[in-house]
């Protein structure tokens, strides 16, 4: 076995896109996306006889404090054949300390257990602050579209069949789509209190991913005027529900169901199996990992309140925070309602974990992090930082 750089973009997406553990941010697509954000993007690869056995892609930032290398969804890697991972994660701290960076933070998509977090402890790693969603939904599209009709609650598919029956539609974004999907989002995040980033950055993913076959922007319509927008990318057979926005306006027609239905229709379409609905409130998976009552839960957080176009319940990034601002609790509550309504699996992965090469600077940056966090909150929503501050 042997670890070297790779730079082989239709090698890596093959290998990353057959995982059960590959995910979108770890695509050769996504690296580029934030290389031209600015970070240095390096892809690691262990090959044995020449096939890929593990690989990471890691992000590398200048923070106020130091360097970070950042690797999100990842190492993708098989848990029980330990020596691929064992090479990649030697080549991973060289690297980190050839960039001279404070501290590496991995948020692998493992599910939560005993076993995996036992297995980043003995490898040196210690808990972190996750940027990405640890707790989720994921659908399984291979039934057929009525099967997975039939798994939509009563109320969902009352609310889909309403919005279709009075005339709401979904139509494919065209050359303004992403302008007039950032004009609703920037509704949704000052309604439901999070930040966003600037209009360039979703232009400069969507444009990029779309370019692949990556992506698609559908929008929720009535009599011309736009109601809701979803961004949806794709890796493989994999599906993701990334960023959505509702603009609070004729919540009545049920716009924001109807859209989510077509949303897994256009994934099915597209041939995926599954489809990730990116993040509910974490306590949801806390309780389904450790048996406890989800409903009384949803009952204390939102009482009897409706989906996302009921008040203050949209969001940018599938419910959860984004760009570090803290979200509204009962809006991160109200979109676990709506998303619950499609059926799908509740997932929790392991979240992530920090290896430090430089524990004074990472220390430092530890405690400045509520700092930063306090400045987005202060100086404005539409800001490019996230839960760790970074990009």
């Amino acid at each position: 076995m042997e670890v070297r750089l790779l730079d082989d973009r239709a090698t890596w997406d093959a290998w990353v896109g057959e995982q059960p553990t590959g995910d979108i941010l770890q695509s050769y697509e996504w690296g580029e996306f934030k290389s031209s954000l600015g970070w240095k993007t390096r892809r690691l690869a262990v090959l044995d006889e020449g096939r890929v056995a593990a690989c990471a892609q890691v992000f590398f930032r200048r923070l106020p404090v130091g360097t970070m290398g950042y690797c999100p969804r990842g190492p993708v890697f098989d848990p029980a054949n330990p020596k691929p991972v064992t090479l990649l994660l030697d080549a991973l701290h060289d690297t980190c300390r050839h960039e001279h960076a404070m501290c590496l933070k991995v948020e692998p998509p493992l599910r939560d257990s005993v076993s995996h977090h036992r297995m980043f402890t003995e490898w040196g790693f210690r808990r972190g602050d996750e940027i990405q969603p640890r707790s989720t939904i994921v659908l399984d599209l291979s039934p057929d579209l009525e099967t997975l009709s039939g798994r939509l609650d009563i109320k969902t598919r009352y609310n889909v069949g309403l919005a279709s029956r009075r005339g709401v539609r979904i139509v494919e974004a065209g050359d303004d789509g992403v302008a007039v999907f950032y004009s609703i989002l920037q509704a949704t995040s000052q309604r439901a209190d999070f930040s966003i980033h600037s209009l360039q950055y979703y232009d400069r993913v969507w444009t990029l991913l779309r370019g692949r076959n990556m992506a698609q922007l559908l929008l929720a319509t009535y009599d011309d005027e736009i109601l809701a927008g979803a961004m949806l990318f794709k890796l493989a057979r994999n599906a993701y529900y990334m960023y959505g926005a509702s603009s609070g306006r004729r919540r009545n027609l049920k716009p924001s169901d109807l859209l989510q239905w077509e949303c897994i229709r256009w994934a099915k379409s597209a041939g995926c199996t599954t489809y990730d609905m990116w993040g509910i409130p974490d306590e949801v998976g806390q309780a389904a990992t450790s048996g406890g009552n989800i409903l009384e839960l949803l009952d204390k957080n939102t009482g009897n309140g409706g989906p996302s176009d009921n008040g203050k319940k949209g969001s940018a990034r599938g419910g959860v925070k984004v760009d570090g601002a803290k979200g509204n609790d009962s809006s991160l509550w109200g979109v676990y309602r709506f998303k619950r309504g499609f059926g799908g699996e509740v997932v929790r992965f392991v979240g992530a974990y920090d290896y430090v090469y430089s524990a004074k600077r990472y220390n430092l940056w530890i405690r400045s992090v509520p700092l930063v966090r306090q400045f987005i909150s202060k100086v404005g929503r539409v800001r490019h930082f996230d839960k760790a501050g970074v990009t």
